[in-house]
């Protein structure tokens, strides 16, 4: 572990999970920083320029299936049909639909629905929003709930693009 702030931030940006091509990434930005710090660059300066880099990886749409047999780490999500808890199963596969074909032989039960699978081990600690408390809920449900869920009829104004708040940083 490194005592480093913009060494540390660049580690929990592009994690394990990330695969070959977001080690070598990771590496890239950790050489480049390092390098910039003994240039006597300022630590202001090589934040920032990290975090736009690590901006344009996360929106980079990678290839994670760019080497063939190669396993991933994937989350799946969908949820329990006979309860309609949620789930988010962790998974190393081959590709996005090997992830399905693993989680499933993982929990032979049969009651399991698949809505998505994604690279990365995912989880809500992760930004990622669930409506419910690990259940699913039916739209009739938020648009009961304006109180909890806003107004639907309140859509903003798209404008130029920008991120929501809770998405203005890569995953990691």
């Amino acid at each position: 572990m490194t005592n480093d702030p913009i060494i540390a931030g660049i580690r929990r940006a592009i994690g394990s999970e990330d695969g070959l091509a977001g080690a070598a990434y990771r590496d890239a930005l950790e050489s480049v920083a390092i390098a910039l710090q003994s240039q006597g660059v300022g630590s202001g300066v090589i934040g920032e320029a990290i975090a736009t880099a690590l901006d344009a990886y996360a929106n980079n749409d990678l290839c994670f299936e760019s080497l063939p047999g190669t396993p991933y780490a994937y989350t799946v999500i969908g949820f329990y049909e006979d309860t309609n808890q949620l789930f988010f199963e962790h998974v190393y596969a081959r590709s996005a639909l090997h992830a399905f074909a693993v989680a499933a032989h993982g929990n032979s039960n049969g009651n399991l629905a698949f809505t998505a699978s994604m690279p990365g081990h995912l989880s809500e600690s992760d930004g990622l929003t669930c409506p419910g408390d690990d259940s699913v809920v039916y739209a009739s449900t938020v648009l009961e709930q304006p109180e909890v869920f806003g107004d639907p009829t309140d859509v903003p104004e798209a404008p130029a693009v920008v991120m929501a708040p809770e998405h203005d940083t890569p995953r990691g």
